[in-house]
């Protein structure tokens, strides 16, 4: 089991591993950070709310057999592919942000979805232009990123960086999602003007690592 879900089991129970599969089967509640390896939530079948937090790999196919899941949150992690998420049943709120996610095709097939939440990706034209139209048709509540998001997103990924570019309260921020360039995905996420960042990845692309040491760029309050 890899220690990141270990960890998140024990402050749900206020037990210390190695579980027991009756112990694991009474968690219904987990926040998993920084995980290398998720295939060990199959041991917790009637677990409700997830959350994945700077995990690297996701492949969501792990969660197939998790019928109780309903909330399901992935937030700067190397998710690339949603596949599995129709073999949710319960799922009713789902948050991809601040990954690396393309296709949402799969998000049309799970029949109790209400709530999404998805900026911060380089969503596919197809998805972003006619996913999210037929999700919203269909009575789910989309949050997406603007035409503008959007579109830096895409260029991110055109210029070879996994960087993801959502808006938040303080303004626009840029992050590195999984674990590949940071330990802590979750932290020091450059506030950068659209137009600023255009210009740099239009001009100069390889200063854009450097965003990420720049003190007087960071958030001065938490929260997205």
């Amino acid at each position: 089991m890899d220690p990141a879900i270990e960890e998140a089991i024990k402050l749900e129970t206020g037990d210390s591993p190695p579980y027991t599969q009756d112990l694991l089967s009474s968690v219904g509640y987990l926040e998993v950070v920084h995980a290398r390896d998720i295939e060990a939530l199959r041991d917790c079948p009637n677990v409700e709310v997830l959350s994945l937090i700077g995990c690297d790999p996701v492949d969501l196919r792990v969660l197939s057999g998790l019928e109780r899941l309903s909330s399901l949150v992935v937030q700067v992690s190397n998710l690339r592919s949603i596949a599995g998420v129709a073999h949710l049943p319960s799922l009713y709120k789902i948050e991809l942000t601040a990954s690396l996610v393309e296709d949402l095709a799969e998000l049309q097939s799970c029949r109790g979805l209400r709530y999404v939440k998805l900026q911060g990706n380089p969503l596919a034209e197809s998805s972003y232009r006619e996913v999210i139209s037929s999700l919203r048709a269909e009575g789910v509540r989309v949050a997406f990123p603007d035409e503008r998001e959007w579109r830096i997103n895409g260029l991110l990924r055109e210029a070879g960086f996994l960087y993801g570019y959502y808006r938040a309260h303080d303004g626009y921020r840029l992050c590195r999602p999984g674990l590949r360039l940071t330990d802590h995905p979750e932290m020091n996420h450059p506030i950068v003007d659209p137009g600023r960042l255009e210009e740099i990845i239009a001009t100069n692309p390889a200063a854009l690592p450097e965003l990420f040491r720049r003190m007087d760029l960071m958030p001065r309050t938490l929260g997205p």
